[in-house]
């Protein structure tokens, strides 16, 4: 074994409470959405992403949960069909309907947004939301803060990518704290659309037919608004 003088500084969010990063931007998007719908007349919430419902349950708990969730009118999911059970189970078990989709034929989105039109609902969306990744962020706060009290000024930080809401976030609030810090995002390797969108300067969409264990990663592209950050 070669030592080269490194120090690796992890992040393990399977340690906390509720085992998701999802939690961050989630909550700061749920409580904005809250805030806006009690004056809004819309009603109701449909969210594109089973981690958001979970996250938000678990932080809460069960009770907090539920009156949020109520209060908000958080009441569908859209779920790919081939979601662990883990996941299917816990959403159920939160309460909220769950409405399975194809992924390798149907997209969330469009559902998610006839849903929206018909039953004049608003939408929760996984990565590509101002909110979101304003909410991520301060998982970025979190590690800087840590980092702070371990006296270590990082040089490169790595974060795993699927839409593009968590590197998004925490690389903006890091790059502010840390002006020299590389920033790199990491994907599947079947699900490099990151990659070749930042090669080619334009969305680039993973394959149909792709596959992967990482089923939190699996984004088929870049979103509108995470890309350019």
């Amino acid at each position: 074994m070669t030592r080269i003088g490194i120090t690796v500084s992890q992040k393990f969010d399977s340690s906390n409470l509720i085992k998701l990063l999802e939690k961050f931007g989630a909550t700061h998007e749920l409580l904005s959405s809250n805030t806006n719908i009690e004056n809004s007349g819309i009603e109701g919430l449909i969210i594109t992403d089973a981690l958001i419902m979970q996250s938000i349950a678990m932080h809460y708990g069960n009770t907090e949960a539920a009156i949020l969730a109520l209060n908000a009118g958080v009441d569908i999911i859209v779920m790919p069909e081939n979601a662990p059970l883990i996941k299917i189970n816990n959403t159920k078990k939160y309460g909220a309907k769950i409405l399975f989709y194809d992924p390798k034929k149907e997209s969330r989105e469009n559902i998610a947004q006839e849903i929206a039109r018909r039953e004049n609902k608003t939408i929760i969306k996984p990565y590509d939301d101002l909110d979101i990744i304003a909410g991520q962020g301060t998982a970025g706060k979190e590690i800087i803060d840590d980092l702070k009290e371990l006296k270590i000024e990082p040089d490169i930080y790595v974060c795993c990518c699927g839409g593009g809401g968590l590197v998004a976030g925490t690389t903006t609030y890091m790059k502010t704290v840390f002006p020299r810090i590389n920033n790199y995002s990491a994907e599947p390797a079947q699900f490099n659309d990151t990659e070749l969108s930042l090669k080619t300067n334009s969305i680039i969409k993973n394959k149909k037919n792709s596959k992967s264990i990482c089923d939190a990663l699996l984004a088929p592209q870049p979103g509108k608004i995470t890309f350019p950050i």
